[in-house]
């Protein structure tokens, strides 16, 4: 709940566009009411009550009783305590609120989430982590296959050239043994 002391409502919640906290539906911003809120028809701002009555009864409590208040110097000690009492019990409801719809299961439960997504999280790194050194290893292996295959390729363009030459000479010499035998 809003009071005159605080600087941020702590049942704020981060809102998307489509009316959905980042983590589930909206809550009802009044303390104690627990209900969803529900979707925003349109434009306009995101609702933050889940209907007009907790949006009233919400101001209502957040408003301190102002009207036995005077000025400062002329407030009677009486009427200031009364009205102190009266936000003070305000504030306690408030705070008694909040604190009954805090479910110490509902919170193990979402640390339980959290951690077991933390796991998630790490077996999902590790078996990247598994994958990519065998996906280098088959590189590695790879590459010196390819070396290999580069090697035998010009090995073997050796031996056509060589042998291609010796064919070659050969003719010349068969040409040159005919013509040598002809009248």
């Amino acid at each position: 709940m809003a009071s005159e002391f605080s600087t941020e409502d702590p049942s704020d919640q981060p809102v998307s566009r489509g009316g959905q906290a980042k983590d589930g539906p909206v809550i009802c911003k009044r303390p104690g009411c627990g209900k969803p809120v529900p979707a925003n028809k349109g434009r306009g701002r995101t609702r933050q009550f889940c209907s007009n009555e907790c949006a009233r009864r919400y101001h209502n409590d957040a408003r301190v009783l102002s009207s036995r208040r005077s000025a400062p110097d002329t407030e009677d000690p009486l009427a200031a305590l009364d009205s102190l009492i009266r936000q003070a019990a305000v504030l306690v409801r408030a705070a008694l609120d909040q604190a009954a719809s805090v479910d110490p299961a509902q919170v193990r439960a979402q640390v339980a989430e959290a951690e077991a997504g933390r796991l998630r999280a790490e077996a999902l790194a590790s078996s990247a982590t598994a994958r990519t050194i065998e996906a280098q290893r088959q590189i590695e292996a790879l590459t010196e296959a390819l070396a290999a295959a580069r090697e035998e390729a010009r090995a073997a363009r050796a031996e056509l050239k060589r042998v291609g030459h010796q064919v070659l000479q050969a003719q010349v010499s068969r040409t040159r043994a005919r013509r040598s035998r002809v009248p």
